[in-house]
């Protein structure tokens, strides 16, 4: 008997411990299967409407100021999609299906151009843009190969909502082409995706600079509320421009 325990010890166990190394490390370096699992659930979903919160905060010489803003982002195959960012420099994007329209609430000023024929961010495996840092402004964009680089799985982590309920998300991570960087040397984007749902329930992006950790943006989508295959209506997607604004180039 103590030669079997000798046996489990010295062998059984290093080797169930390699083995559970070795499959952290593959799940960490291939998040390719989960990939394809997220994806596979988005193509099932009709239409979706989500809502939640834009979080900037900046740290500048040990100041760091935040700044909290609504969003809306709703999306109907096969080409029909509103993306709302609300309050001050609000930035409302939608299409119709025919028509896509870019609006600017501090310029006052709006683009018309034609509607893409799919959805941009939904049909992405996050299933939401991404928050950039350009400058000063926070800029929504879809992550595509020519913005992040290295996915990489971490594991799966415990996210408290805003409604105060708890989530069990798997854990992704991704490096940020220096090319989309504005200022900064280096960017990271972070999501949590719901094991069972499949919801991009957070997203967040940070950027800092190489030669110092006293300047660095965090940019932070949050969801809050999530309607899936309800029907969204036709005026989701409809676009009126108030009668102040000027269409632009």
């Amino acid at each position: 008997m103590n030669r079997y325990r000798l046996m489990v010890t010295y062998f059984v166990v290093p080797l169930l411990f390699l083995l559970a190394i070795s499959l952290l490390a593959r799940s960490q370096r291939e998040p390719t299967a989960l990939l394809r699992e997220i994806e596979a659930h988005r193509q099932r979903i009709q239409d979706v409407l989500l809502e939640g919160v834009l979080i900037t905060e900046t740290k500048h010489q040990g100041v760091i100021k935040r700044v909290e803003r609504p969003f809306v982002a709703a999306f109907k195959r096969p080409n029909r999609f509103r993306f709302e960012i609300k309050g001050e420099a609000s930035v409302l994007m939608v299409s119709d299906g025919d028509w896509m329209w870019t609006f600017r609430g501090r310029s006052q000023t709006y683009t018309q151009r034609p509607a893409p024929t799919h959805l941009p961010a939904f049909d992405h495996w996050m299933g939401l843009p991404i928050p950039l840092q350009i400058r000063s402004v926070p800029v929504l964009i879809v992550p595509t190969a020519d913005v992040i680089h290295s996915i990489t799985l971490v594991g799966r982590e415990s996210l408290h909502l805003w409604s105060g309920e708890d989530v069990l998300c798997s854990l992704l991570t991704a490096q940020m082409n220096q090319e989309m960087l504005s200022g900064y040397d280096r960017g990271r984007v972070k999501v949590w995706v719901g094991v069972r749902d499949f919801i991009p329930w957070k997203i967040e992006s940070t950027f800092g600079s190489a030669s110092s950790d006293q300047r660095e943006s965090r940019v932070t989508l949050a969801i809050t509320s999530v309607k899936v295959d309800e029907g969204l209506p036709d005026a989701m997607f409809a676009f009126a421009p108030p009668p102040e604004a000027q269409l632009v180039q």
